[in-house]
């Protein structure tokens, strides 16, 4: 079955809202694979006030010559524009990664400025 079945079938409520945390998560799909599962899963058991947070690698980091590895296989200037395939039209917070790490005093962490941290409602 499916995914969205098998949660279905393991009680997962879609009336409740739910928090999608996608973290380390979306490089390693292409964004048709990424959309479709917004589209088909996402979507489809989402409740009104659910949100999704994921970490994004932005395009600057392919054509910086920043470090990734071979299955990164998309990257994205404008994370909004993909969750809106999901429904989730109400950006909440959208912050790069390494004003993250400076907020939590984790400077010798920090990833750069080539990564997103983002919330949407939908």
């Amino acid at each position: 079955g499916s995914i969205a079945e098998s949660l279905m079938d393991h009680g997962f409520e879609t009336s409740k809202r739910t928090v999608w945390l996608m973290e380390g998560f979306t490089s390693y799909l292409t964004e048709p694979e990424l959309t479709v599962l917004l589209q088909t899963v996402i979507k489809k058991l989402s409740s009104s006030t659910s949100r999704i947070l994921a970490t994004w690698i932005t395009s600057l980091s392919k054509h910086n010559n920043l470090p990734t590895i071979s299955m990164h296989k998309s990257f994205y200037s404008d994370p909004t524009s993909v969750v809106l395939a999901g429904g989730f039209t109400k950006p909440i917070h959208i912050q790069r990664l390494s004003d993250v790490a400076k907020e939590v005093q984790r400077f010798e962490h920090c990833a750069s400025d080539n990564y997103f941290l983002t919330c949407h409602e939908k």
